[in-house]
């Protein structure tokens, strides 16, 4: 699946995530993001975890893109929810929510197509993957992004929604589901193709410059 996202969301994309390792794996590009405390909102844009929501309204395209994601969860987050499965996909489809208010202003349409639980604590990038090559009858989907519990940051394969590699982790607090939106969407970015070095030719206006999407 190719998904040619708007030059200016080529540029950048920002979440209140400092990039702490940025390295290959088998000859693929994955990102580690860390989440900082910083201000809800900078002159350049940048989300935080506190729920900053910011205005992308500009962004335009010929026609929406719809991208199937296949959502699992840790065992962390499964034993805070007693392992009740509708109260699981309850809070997920809450954190959902808020990640379509991002998605929906790139025309991006982001469908659920399960929930389901990955055994262990601090599952890794390259055990997802493995996760996800291995179990047998999943889903069809695009991207498969992994909720971590109290993990404060993310990790995804760039470009992976091309790739064998189409697998990601997003942090998760329960207690602030929404506040943690903005670093799933990040991680999602980076499976749609978008590095911490992209570059397009692009400009956002000085008029406009606070709601220049960006990831760094």
């Amino acid at each position: 699946m190719l998904l040619n996202l708007p030059l200016f969301l080529s540029t950048t994309l920002i979440v209140t995530a400092k990039v702490s390792d940025n390295n290959w794996n088998d000859g693929e590009l994955v990102v580690h993001d860390q989440v900082l405390p910083l201000p809800r909102v900078d002159e350049q844009g940048l989300l935080s975890s506190s729920g900053y929501l910011p205005d992308w309204s500009e962004a335009k395209r010929k026609s929406p893109h719809f991208v199937e994601v296949l959502l699992a969860v840790d065992a962390g987050v499964a034993r805070h929810y007693g392992h009740q499965r509708e109260r699981i996909r309850a809070a997920m489809l809450t954190l959902m929510h808020a990640v379509n208010l991002y998605a929906f202003q790139l025309d991006i349409r982001l469908s659920v197509v399960d929930v389901l639980p990955v055994r262990g604590y601090n599952v890794t990038l390259e055990q997802f993957l493995d996760w996800r090559l291995t179990t047998e009858d999943l889903p069809t989907h695009d991207v498969a992004i992994l909720i971590r519990h109290r993990y404060e940051g993310g990790i995804a394969y760039v470009n992976g929604v091309c790739k064998r590699t189409a697998v990601g982790i997003a942090g998760f607090f329960p207690e602030a589901p929404y506040e943690y939106a903005s670093v799933f969407f990040h991680e999602l970015s980076h499976l749609l193709g978008l590095s911490h070095t992209s570059t397009a030719e692009c400009h956002c206006s000085k008029k406009n410059r606070g709601n220049c999407l960006r990831i760094e």
